[in-house]
């Protein structure tokens, strides 16, 4: 429910009120209609969610309205009728006292020449999340950047695919990259950049995984030690002698007291510019310079969440927050620092960080935008929040398709609040564990109640099904086979392409794209031990000559195509007459062991070639025998330490009948929201329901307006109310034995929900 000042309590003796306003100005109307829903794919009497709808509504301008314009069709010019796309906002609320309803745009219109009627059906902004997002396949444990080194242990949580995705989108819950951006991690979740190239990740105490936090955002790093690199442009290469930005989201609000301080550094060599986040809650300016670190200047927490240091040439340091307060010192910096690229990013959270952070950028310009950062996001953790173990590539998919995707899989909830912002909530706080919002009843806010029970959401059993990620070899080199040509021969001036993908269920982790040439100075070592990617080829006459092909009789060009795809060009140059090139290891090459004889090539190896399996698990309750199977698809988006716990939960709805309320007609409150969880109570009932759906409407007679609210509700516990003198009218015959009999094969919360089915 909205938190609204001065929202009216008693809404009966308030006036209504409603505004309309097309393009920031309030405009007249006859007539408006909102309607917003939570929709599930999953059996209707289930307390989680699986997809989303837009809110949509239809305005009904007022002939008054309508009377001022020059014209009431489409054609022509001027301001009215409303044009597609034109943005408008519902408020609505009592004595001018609003609460908004619909934040969205026209999407069409219709109206009558000789009555001057115009009406606009409205939209919220969904259509926002009809972008194409690609994403590589990641593991939670990424292999090291160069063979035989660390691996980056990144972690791969839910909620950072959900961030990623809805950031292709334009809805950030930390800041978007600024102009001149080299480097940007949300850290939501995962240490994995968006821009620039990770070298190293782990916790901050431990070469391990990351630890992540719930934060005001989203998530926020709770241990972590990440370093990266730029990427860099012409225009932004590094150097400090244009001015430059670092920012970061501070997370003030985390319940653990902890006790780490963290840095977030860009690196000159040993010199550097550092952001200090210290556990007392202060941000400090600090420069390091021949091996000496200094204070600039520092700003208190305070009110802030995003903080940038800016940086100039001149040496002038000043520290912004998002509340408005600033504070600036002077500092020469080196000549290192103006003359040369930076050589590192580091982002430090301590583990146990006494403020927890995210969104780390540097970027390089002189125009505060971080800092009016304005989220539109609004995210909970996963209900199963720690990393996954590995993700499929994502190439080219609808971002609206993907979130939907997920959400099913999580039987979470997601929609576009009344202010445009994107909601995000898990399946626990859907649950009777969720806070109730307000309470119904019929003396005070409940006109009508229309319901219905029925067998027909009842399964029988609950069975998921999920992708688990494997590995043939798990290796810190370069060394499992991705790709193996097929022998080809070709002739003088021949050329081949040819386009290799992963195979079905399958990804590769991090292919090498750049092949050596087999003969060149230091490929025959890492060749023999099957290391990187490799090309050649064999002149031969089919007679004695079996000879490698030399660079100017055999040319190989790798271009990458999206994620997954690589195209590979062979070129065959001018080979002596009577001979043919075939795509493969002569009988013998000086230094090349045995088994590679006559091998084919190219050879493509990638750091992990990941395979995919279908398995599945049930839940642990059980509804009547005779009731279908509920088969629940959650692909790769929760952990497998996660599918049981999703399976009991989702069995335990389904395995017994359980009413809904179809309408619920009550006074209308405009703060009310999707997914509030109210309590409505009557005739010695109390149930506990989620809201999934709200249509209001109202209209105007004169100076006369009225409106009506109607919530459609999911049930998720229900208490009969019955007391101890029902239970003894139903059951005052029976002995212990006879009560125990009728009662032992149910539960508790049989008979909690209905203590007089059995008299």
């Amino acid at each position: 429910m909205q938190t609204i000042a001065g929202y009216p309590t008693n809404l009966t003796s308030s006036k209504p009120t409603v505004t309309v306003s097309l393009n920031g100005t309030p405009r007249k109307v006859a007539s408006v209609n909102v309607t917003r829903e939570l929709p599930s794919e999953l059996p209707e009497q289930v307390s989680g969610g699986s997809g989303i709808v837009a809110a949509t509504g239809e305005v009904v301008w007022s002939t008054e309205e309508v009377s001022r314009s020059k014209r009431v069709t489409p054609w022509g010019s001027g301001a009215f009728p409303p044009r597609t796309w034109e943005t408008i906002t519902v408020d609505s609320g009592y004595g001018g006292v609003e609460a908004r309803l619909l934040t969205g745009q026209v999407r069409g219109g219709s109206g009558s020449l000789s009555s001057r009627f115009v009406s606009s059906a409205v939209i919220d902004s969904i259509h926002m999340l009809n972008q194409p997002v690609s994403i590589q396949p990641l593991l939670k444990d990424m292999p090291p950047l160069n063979s035989g080194g660390d691996y980056r242990y990144i972690g791969i949580t839910p909620t950072y695919f959900t961030d990623r995705i809805l950031r292709a989108c334009g809805f950030y819950s930390t800041p978007a990259q600024e102009n001149g951006c080299v480097f940007s991690a949300p850290l939501m979740g995962s240490a994995w950049p968006e821009r620039g190239l990770c070298v190293s990740s782990s916790a901050a105490d431990t070469l391990g995984s990351p630890s992540w936090v719930e934060a005001p955002w989203g998530q926020s790093a709770f241990s972590l030690d990440a370093s990266y690199t730029g990427a860099f442009t012409p225009a932004y290469d590094g150097r400090l002698n244009q001015t430059m930005q670092m920012s970061l989201v501070v997370d003030r609000s985390y319940a653990f007291a902890g006790t780490a301080s963290g840095t977030f550094t860009t690196w000159w060599d040993a010199d550097y510019v550092r952001i200090g986040i210290s556990s007392t809650g202060a941000i400090i300016a600090l420069k390091r310079v021949g091996g000496v670190e200094s204070e600039v200047c520092r700003l208190t927490i305070g009110s802030g969440r995003v903080f940038t240091l800016r940086v100039t040439p001149a040496g002038v340091w000043t520290i912004v927050s998002s509340d408005g307060r600033t504070i600036s010192g002077t500092s020469a910096l080196s000549s290192g620092m103006t003359s040369t690229p930076f050589t590192s990013v580091q982002v430090r959270s301590g583990h146990q960080a006494a403020y927890p952070i995210g969104g780390a950028q540097v970027a390089f310009t002189s125009v505060y935008t971080a800092i009016n950062h304005a989220r539109n996001t609004s995210l909970t953790p996963a209900a199963y929040r720690f990393s996954l173990d590995a993700s499929p590539a994502i190439e080219n998919r609808n971002a609206l398709e993907l979130l939907k995707e997920q959400a099913a899989a999580e039987c979470a909830a997601m929609w576009l609040n009344e202010y445009g912002t994107f909601t995000w909530v898990n399946r626990d706080l859907l649950t009777p564990a969720g806070p109730v919002s307000e309470s119904i009843t019929p003396s005070t806010k409940m006109v009508d109640l229309d319901w219905e029970h029925n067998w027909g959401s009842v399964r029988s059993k609950v069975i998921i099904n999920y992708r688990l990620p494997t590995t043939a070899k798990a290796s810190k080199w370069v060394n499992d086979l991705a790709f193996r040509g097929g022998g080809d021969s070709m002739e003088s001036g021949q050329e081949k392409v040819e386009f290799i993908t992963p195979g079905s269920d399958e990804d590769w982790i991090i292919i090498d794209e750049t092949p050596e040439r087999i003969g060149d100075a230091g490929t025959t070592s890492p060749f023999n031990r099957g290391q990187g990617s490799f090309y050649g080829g064999t002149v031969t006459d089919g007679d004695t000559l079996d000879r490698l092909a030399s660079p100017s009789e055999l040319t190989v060009t790798v271009q990458r195509l999206g994620v997954s795809t690589l195209k590979v060009t062979t070129q065959v140059g001018t080979l002596p007459a009577g001979t043919t090139l075939e795509l493969r290891m002569p009988d013998s090459v000086t230094g090349i062991w045995p088994q590679h004889s006559r091998a084919n090539l190219p050879v493509f190896h990638a750091n992990r070639l990941l395979q995919w399996t279908g398995q599945s698990k049930t839940g642990a309750n059980f509804g009547p025998v005779n009731a279908p199977v509920l088969e629940h698809d959650t692909g790769w988006w929760v952990h497998p330490d996660g599918i049981q716990a999703l399976a009991d939960w989702l069995s335990a709805q389904v395995s017994q009948p359980h009413p809904v309320i179809r309408s619920l007609d009550v006074l209308p409150d405009d703060r009310r929201q999707l997914a509030d969880i109210v309590q409505v109570e009557f005739d010695l009932v109390s149930l506990r329901c989620l809201v999934v759906a709200i249509n209001d409407t109202t209209s105007m007679s004169g100076q006369a307006i009225s409106k009506s609210q109607k919530l459609s509700l999911r049930v998720i516990s229900a208490n009969s109310g019955e007391t101890y003198n029902d239970l003894d009218a139903a059951y005052g015959y029976a002995t212990y034995n006879q009560f125990d009999s009728a009662w032992g094969a149910e539960t508790y919360n049989e008979l909690d929900s209905d203590p007089l089915q059995k008299a």
